[in-house]
Parts: C-alpha cells; sequence; structure tokens
C-alpha cells in the first residue's frame, strides 16, 4: 500500500516528466508568437525575394526617401501582418516636412507603429540596416495620426485610409454660483413687503381722513348748506 509520500514523490515526478517533455516545443511556439519574431519574419520574406532597401552607409545622418521607404517596406507589412493577429496595430501619419516614407499619397513612419495603444520602433538603426526590434517609443502620437494598415503585397495598393476623427471634447460648463443672487431675490421681496405695507398704511390714512373729516363734512354740507343756499338765493329773487 502506497503512503502519502509516496503518492506526492510519484505525482512530482509525473510533472517534471511533462515539464521536460512538453515544454521546450511549447516555449517554442510562444517564441514564435512575439510580435518582433513578426518583424524578423516580413524581413526574412522580402530578403528572400531580393526587395531591395536602399540601405545607407551608417555614417549618413539623413538617409533619403528611398532608404525610408525601403524600411516602411518592413514595418508597413509588419503592420499588417499583426493586426491579422489579432492586435490593435496603427500605422503612423506624418506630415511632408517629416521624416517618412510617401506610399499612395500618405506619409507615414518608416519605422515605428502604435500598438496597443502605445508607440513602439519595430526597426533598430533603420535606413541603414534595419534590424528587427521591439522598443517603445518615448512618446505616443496622437490619435489623429493613426491609421489602419494595409496589406502593401496587393497588385492594387489601398488609398489612404480616412483619419480617425476624434470627437471634439464637450465644453465647458462653468458653474455659477447664485447664492448671492438668491440673497438679493430675498431682500428685493423684503423691500417690496415694506413698500407694499407702507402703501396700504398710506391709503389706510387718507381713507381715515375721508371717513373722518371729509364725508361728515360733505354729508353736512349736502344736507343744510345747500338747501339754504337755495333758499337765500330764492329769497334774494323776490325782492
Amino acid at each position: 500500500m502506497m503512503t502519502n509520500r509516496d503518492i506526492i514523490r510519484r505525482a512530482v515526478f509525473w510533472l517534471l516528466l511533462a515539464l521536460f517533455i512538453y515544454a521546450p516545443p511549447f516555449a517554442s511556439v510562444l517564441r514564435a508568437q512575439a510580435p518582433v519574431d513578426v518583424v524578423r519574419a516580413v524581413k526574412a520574406g522580402l530578403v528572400a525575394r531580393n526587395y531591395e532597401f536602399h540601405l545607407v552607409p551608417d555614417t549618413d545622418p539623413d538617409g533619403s526617401e528611398d532608404s525610408r521607404c525601403g524600411a516602411f517596406a518592413i514595418t508597413g507589412r509588419a503592420a499588417y501582418q499583426l493586426a491579422q493577429r489579432g492586435y490593435s496595430v496603427f500605422l503612423i501619419a506624418k506630415s511632408p516636412g517629416q521624416n517618412g516614407c510617401t506610399y499612395a499619397g500618405q506619409r507615414y513612419s518608416h519605422d515605428a507603429i502604435v500598438v496597443n495603444g502605445q508607440c513602439v520602433d519595430i526597426l533598430f538603426r533603420s535606413e541603414t540596416r534595419n534590424e528587427p526590434a521591439w522598443n517603445l517609443c518615448e512618446q505616443t502620437p496622437e490619435p489623429t495620426t493613426w491609421r489602419p494598415p494595409f496589406p502593401l503585397d496587393s497588385e492594387n495598393p489601398a488609398p489612404p485610409p480616412p483619419p480617425i476623427v476624434i470627437p471634439p471634447a464637450p465644453p465647458h460648463v462653468q458653474i455659477v454660483d447664485l447664492s448671492g443672487l438668491e440673497a438679493q431675490l430675498v431682500a428685493l421681496d423684503a423691500k417690496l413687503d415694506q413698500h407694499i405695507a407702507q402703501e396700504e398704511a398710506h391709503w389706510a390714512k387718507v381713507k381715515g381722513i375721508w371717513d373722518g373729516i371729509m364725508k361728515p363734512a360733505l354729508t353736512f354740507v349736502g344736507k343744510y348748506g345747500v338747501p339754504a343756499l337755495v333758499a337765500f338765493l330764492a329769497g334774494a329773487k323776490t325782492q
């Protein structure tokens, strides 16, 4: 009967045997799927086709349009191959005055692409050696310069894809503090109430004068004064 120690020892043995048998080919599969290996494979395919990269000497700091487009032959194809493998890949558009390669009317970076939102330099010593690499750029360009990759080996090159339109940011909404206005409205309402009270007091006073003085006086005049005046005028006429 096997003890617990024997069971553990046998399990460890079979685990080590499985790692010994399957780990090397599994590691080679992982290495084959590395993005930089795609760049290597693209360059190797172009070399096998005797593609002319128009390399310039290491002493040439500026290079040429031909040497940059030779580098872009690798960069553009590698970007498309990576996109086919499920990576989020974009070419980087350049302005006419910037270093790059003009292809089908659009200028592109000849040695860098955007992968999963990060700028990656995939060629070391581009234009002079075009060595496949995988180095993060110091800065990722704005998304407005990102362009989808396309196949460079088709008979009819794809036209430059439309630029990625980034929707404008919503307008800044300024929050206005209305607490001061609220206080002013409260004060104005109080003044309005005070004015109404003053008006009511004024008209109450006027009504008091009317009721206490003017109305009795007019009543007296109408009751006694007018008849007396009529009688006086009538007597004066008869004399």
